[in-house]
């Protein structure tokens, strides 16, 4: 039976998709995080949980010392996603194959779930960052049926929700990519919540939220935008305004698991790593709407290369030390406010 403190628990469900008896549940703690649940009366003590859990048994390849900048070659993707615009290559492949994608949206209720999908609007809508911890739901029994019958299946999300499917499948599959990124770390959904409701009780027409929009820049995309039903901006407000942006930049509303991250390594458990490469400075390769690092972390992501390499307009090797992405090296330290702010949502003072 699995016993993991909370500042270790990622959340990544492994432990919940492999019980044979159904004995756990992913139920949200007093900061809104899922943690697992386990029904004493039900676990026939298996210890599969323990087994499958990818801080005891991580799935790692091996450490590359090279990435890749690259931007993509389609500037319609490349202004709406997030970075430089790797992720709609590879769901553009996957779908051409008759493929179909797990990856994270935003529903109508504001809510970030994973989702598997061959939908190319729902796809779309899994190019865009979502800055709080997503509902995996069963999302990684899903993908297992769906390899097992042979769909070949793109999966993306953090490190650590890659880490648990690797772990929860056992063994490669010659049909299956992944996909993570540099991750900051992962808010609280219920924080995300309150911000939402506080929002539309002020302004009824807005409806969905665009955490990285554009439209003045790649280095000016970290902002919040709010849209109305049809998706046009209402509202746009940058980084540290925002109340909500503001303390998962701060590192104030993250995970307990978080700044002792084990995934926030060169050594990753993906076929592929992606993130933004900041600080370019006056590089030749600079593409005002977004330049990723790319790491090709097994030999199936290397093969994707070589069929690939003209979709993008940008594809040039450098050498690992000189990514430009913090994120990707170590985890963030601790938010010096974070029990101030978690205190604060307990007593509803919070995102006002």
């Amino acid at each position: 039976m699995i016993k993991m403190h909370n500042t270790q628990c990622t959340g990544c469900t492994a432990c919940f998709a492999i019980c044979p008896t159904n004995a756990i549940s992913m139920e949200p703690d007093e900061e809104g995080f899922l943690f697992p649940v386990i029904d004493e009366n039900c676990c026939i003590n298996c210890h599969k949980c323990d087994d499958v859990c990818p801080l005891e048994n991580p799935w790692k390849y091996e450490y590359q010392d090279y990435c890749y900048l690259a931007t993509s070659a389609n500037n319609e993707e490349l202004a709406y996603c997030s970075s430089g615009g790797v992720f709609p290559i590879l769901a553009r492949y996957t779908l051409n194959k008759s493929g179909i994608i797990c990856g994270c949206i935003l529903d109508q209720d504001c809510t970030a779930r994973h989702v598997v999908s061959d939908d190319p609007k729902v796809v779309r809508a899994m190019s865009k960052s979502k800055y709080v911890q997503s509902d995996m739901g069963d999302c990684y029994q899903q993908t297992k049926s769906l390899l097992d019958k042979g769909r070949f299946l793109l999966f993306s999300g953090t490190p650590c929700q890659v880490g648990g499917l690797m772990s929860y499948l056992g063994r490669e599959y010659k049909n299956l990519l992944t996909m993570d990124f540099a991750c900051h770390g992962v808010p609280s959904p219920l924080f995300f919540k309150k911000y939402v409701t506080n929002v539309k009780a002020k302004n009824p027409h807005v409806k969905s939220f665009w955490f990285r929009n554009k439209s003045r820049g790649w280095c000016q995309s970290v902002s919040m935008t709010w849209l109305d039903e049809d998706g046009n901006e209402i509202q746009r407000i940058a980084n540290l305004e925002d109340s909500y942006l503001k303390e998962f930049i701060e590192n104030n509303s993250l995970r307990k698991s978080c700044p002792q991250c084990h995934f926030c390594t060169p050594q990753r458990s993906s076929d592929f790593t992606v993130g933004d490469h900041w600080n370019m400075g006056k590089s030749p390769f600079y593409n005002p709407l977004g330049v990723s690092f790319i790491l090709f972390n097994s030999q199936k992501a290397l093969h994707w290369l070589k069929e690939n390499e003209d979709e993008f307009q940008t594809l040039e090797r450098i050498s690992l030390k000189n990514v430009g992405q913090p994120h990707f090296w170590r985890p963030y330290f601790r938010g010096k406010n974070r029990k101030q702010i978690f205190t604060a949502l307990a007593e509803g003072k919070i995102c006002q």
